[in-house]
């Protein structure tokens, strides 16, 4: 089997399973000890069933810490600071260090929100 690059094996997972679509079993083809292929055939509905029932990957919240301002550690080096602000009632949001990441709403659970949205991106860019 030759390995495909990164960027192509989403194509290759999409033709993958768009040909166990229309299949009623897969032969997969595996080295045994003796060097020779085994044939093993598997129900394309088992396949289809186990890739739709997988688990997204799923973010933690972040957990906030009540003061003059609120804030969390989501990781080390990582700060997300959210207070009331003016004009009042509003609530801003910012990651500590970056100025440009500072965002304005009209209530701490929307601010909240803004910063876990972000928080979320970042670590699902992070593993694509």
């Amino acid at each position: 089997m030759t390995s495909t690059p990164q960027k192509n094996t989403r194509d290759m997972f999409d033709v993958f399973i768009e040909n166990l679509q229309g299949a009623d079993r897969v032969v997969v083809e595996t080295l045994n000890a003796l060097g020779a292929y085994d044939a093993n055939y598997l129900h394309a509905k088992s396949i289809l069933d186990a890739w739709n029932d997988r688990t997204p990957t799923q973010v933690k919240p972040l957990v906030w810490e009540r003061g003059m301002v609120d804030w969390c550690r989501p990781m080390p080096g990582m700060k997300y600071v959210a207070c009331s602000t003016s004009p009042n009632p509003s609530w801003a949001w910012w990651l500590d260090g970056n100025d440009k990441s500072r965002e304005v709403y009209g209530s701490e659970i929307e601010a909240k929100a803004a910063a876990q949205a972000d928080y979320t991106r970042r670590i699902l860019e992070a593993l694509t």
